[in-house]
């Protein structure tokens, strides 16, 4: 099981890299680390991971078209998330969190439902913000990184919990990577 820790990992810090320096190819990398991270989670009772990781490939496939696009249309389609939207978000991540920590505590054995649901939930509104590419996504996945790691650290998946700590600071450069694409 470590050996797919460590091939996922290596593969979501290719992936993560990739998308700071705004490379398409960012999405098709994090296809094959979904795959492996959708396999190594559910292997450890985080359910609400696993079922993330089945969104991140949704995701995968919508942001790698979203920003092939952007490609053909010569543009970085970097932008900013309005306050409304950002409000938006929030209601929902709280929202929808309490709903799936309640589901995951009736029909799952998940040993941290609350924060699994809150992380993974979470994820799904930051990867949307991602293929968007609304630069504010890099803070989020500061805050969101951070607070993933203590979860992994708790599973004893340590490798995974370095790994987010190394995402929430290429996030930081991820954010200024992209602001100075935005502003030439």
């Amino acid at each position: 099981m470590k050996e797919i820790e460590w091939l996922a990992a290596l593969v979501s810090v290719a992936n993560v890299w990739l998308a700071t320096n705004n490379k398409v190819w960012n999405w098709p990398v994090g296809i094959l680390a979904v795959m492996l991270y959708g396999f190594l989670f559910f292997q450890t009772k985080l359910y609400a991971e696993s079922i993330l990781q089945l969104f991140y490939l949704v995701m995968a496939v919508y942001g790698w078209a979203n920003w092939k696009k952007q490609i053909n249309q010569q543009s970085s389609g970097i932008g900013s998330i309005s306050w409304p939207l950002f409000a938006i978000i929030l209601l929902l991540w709280v929202s929808f969190s309490y709903g799936f920590g309640q589901a995951l505590i009736h029909w799952s054995d998940s040993t941290n439902p609350y924060f699994d649901s809150a992380m993974a939930v979470g994820g799904f509104l930051v990867t949307w913000m991602m293929a968007r590419k609304f630069i504010e996504n890099w803070w989020c996945w500061v805050a969101l990184d951070s607070a993933n790691s203590v979860l992994f650290f708790q599973r004893d998946m340590n490798v995974t919990a370095v790994l987010y700590i190394i995402f929430a600071i290429l996030a930081v450069y991820g954010f200024f990577s992209w602001r100075k694409i935005q502003t030439t």
